[in-house]
């Protein structure tokens, strides 16, 4: 009985076509970062809108998630093709869904670990970043935002797990790696790259702190690698990091807002 091979999720594109999602990914990372002057227009507005009706607020940054997450799946579509990401995404099977759970308390795990970490360093002085999370500031952020930043976290997490696994992808096909078993050392140390290069991308304004972007998000993104590997199926990692996003807000309600 011959060895079943692995193959690769994404199918293996030329490298021009490959190209033509890096810059597909780079236009739509760059167009709604926070320090793009048209991300900043609809963030500033904050402060004007959550003093009128919060339907407006919460319709307006859900757009923005919305739009993002539309560009990238379209651009995706044009590019690759319906058939070769109809044969990439299928549902769960009832056991997978059980799988979500340890990925997800895992992943949280690496974050908070990610964010301790970062903390040491920034003690060190070795980047001058101002911190992650000041309570101060965020007490100033009425809690309507954060109802609306509970409905944004879908479409951002969705978006940023496409392009974790394409770069996960990207690295496998470009490295000649056949033998997807956890067995294979250059399978870890490939996942642990692609997380750290989506680590990279979560830096911005909004959070800066270089160590806890590439040591919190790109440690969590290796575990959801790890995840997606072993099962074969985006949606495990796309459930799992929306999990350990909700545990964030949840933890941010608590600590702020008493409920």
């Amino acid at each position: 009985m011959k060895n079943e091979k692995i193959t690769p999720q994404f199918p293996e594109l030329s490298l021009a076509r490959w190209l033509y999602v890096l810059a597909l990914v780079l236009f739509d990372y760059f167009l709604f970062n926070t320090s793009n002057p048209i991300s900043q227009a609809l963030f500033v507005s904050i402060d004007i809108f959550m003093d009128a009706p919060t339907k407006i607020g919460r319709t307006m940054l859900i757009q923005q998630e919305v739009l993002q997450l539309i560009i990238l799946v379209v651009g995706l579509l044009i590019i690759m093709g319906w058939k070769n990401i109809r044969q990439y995404f299928h549902w769960l099977k009832w056991w997978q869904w059980f799988m979500i759970i340890p990925v997800a308390v895992l992943g949280m795990l690496m974050m908070m670990g990610g964010r301790e970490l970062s903390n040491i360093f920034s003690h060190w002085n070795i980047f001058s970043v101002p911190p992650t999370f000041n309570i101060d500031q965020v007490q100033l952020i009425s809690k309507p935002l954060f109802n609306v930043m509970n409905w944004m976290v879908l479409y951002s997490t969705i978006s940023a797990q496409i392009v974790a696994i394409l770069v996960l992808n990207v690295v496998f096909q470009f490295s000649g790696i056949k033998d997807y078993s956890f067995k294979n050392y250059r399978v870890w140390l490939f996942a642990l790259l692609a997380a750290l290069i989506g680590g990279f991308f979560m830096i911005n304004p909004a959070n800066p702190n270089i160590f806890y972007s590439i040591l919190g998000f790109g440690g969590s993104q290796f575990i959801f690698n790890l995840a997606y590997i072993k099962m074969r199926n985006p949606l495990i990692p796309m459930v799992s990091a929306y999990g350990v996003d909700r545990l964030f807000y949840y933890w941010i309600m608590v600590i702020i807002f008493g409920k």
